[in-house]
């Protein structure tokens, strides 16, 4: 693989995703890429504002390119490599903490696959965790509706409506304004399990709550085997159920301990 992955995920509907740094993926002639073609399909510019002016791709790729400490691009590819999108945070802000976040999913075949939520949720978690940021934010036209539903899924708090901000289609449509504080992004998965926010516990609460799990599961074993000598079989399923899930929680919770970022608070931004 030639270039960094930064984050990975699995989708019945859309396989490995992946999300990479912009520059390592425009030019490389190992991924498949129409990028330079994406704004001037209709079905992808017709719920944003990329498509009220003629495009031209090598002028806009050098505008991207820029040098620029207030946004970083993280492209999104699929199995191939194939690149279908890009994710990005811009007009950072570490004064205030805060960002915008935009996304463009180039390849309507994607859309509706939970590409666009794995891809904002990822870059939020940099933003937070890697930037400090406490806010970030993002408009959308009033008319997409698939993009609200990625900022509501999220834990995005809808902010304000710009009245006939936006002209799209020869008319004028609201824009509604979300927004997303650092305390009140989403439940992560680690948290729905454990009942404590994986942000503010040590490694020593992982460590005791895994030795808790690894108890209640020993015992669970044990009661499997008496039901076995019981020959009563059938009542085992039940407690093997029990198992698998104490087995999932340890697994995460193990996972979570073992790639436990303490990076602090950056004094500048690179854009690197």
């Amino acid at each position: 693989m030639n270039y960094n992955v930064l984050a990975t995920t699995y989708s019945e509907k859309a396989g490995t995703i992946h999300l990479a740094p912009f520059c390592e993926v425009y030019d490389n002639k190992n991924i498949n890429s129409d990028y330079k073609f994406w704004f001037n399909r209709p079905e992808v510019v017709s719920k944003n504002s990329h498509g009220l002016f003629p495009y031209s791709p090598d002028t806009d790729i050098k505008e991207t390119l820029q040098y620029d400490e207030s946004r970083i691009i993280w492209s999104i590819l699929v199995k191939g490599p194939k690149h279908i999108g890009n994710v990005s945070l811009q007009r950072i802000d570490l004064i205030n903490r805060s960002a915008e976040i935009a996304i463009v999913i180039g390849e309507p075949d994607y859309y509706g696959k939970g590409v666009a939520t794995f891809a904002v949720k990822e870059i939020c978690e940099h933003g937070f965790k890697k930037l400090g940021l406490n806010r970030i934010w993002s408009g959308t036209a009033a008319t997409n509706i698939g993009m609200q539903k990625v900022f509501e899924k999220l834990g995005f708090k809808k902010e304000g409506i710009f009245k006939e901000a936006m002209f799209l289609n020869g008319e004028f449509v609201d824009v509604y304004e979300y927004g997303l504080l650092k305390e009140q992004k989403n439940i992560d998965p680690f948290e729905k399990v454990f009942g404590i926010s994986s942000e503010k516990q040590s490694d020593q609460e992982l460590i005791n709550k895994i030795e808790e799990i690894r108890g209640k599961n020993n015992k669970r074993w044990m009661d499997l085997v008496r039901l076995a000598f019981d020959s009563v079989p059938e009542k085992a399923k039940d407690i093997m159920k029990k198992i698998v899930d104490c087995d999932k929680q340890i697994q995460e919770a193990s996972s979570k301990l073992a790639n436990s970022d303490k990076i602090p608070m950056p004094k500048s931004y690179t854009g690197n």
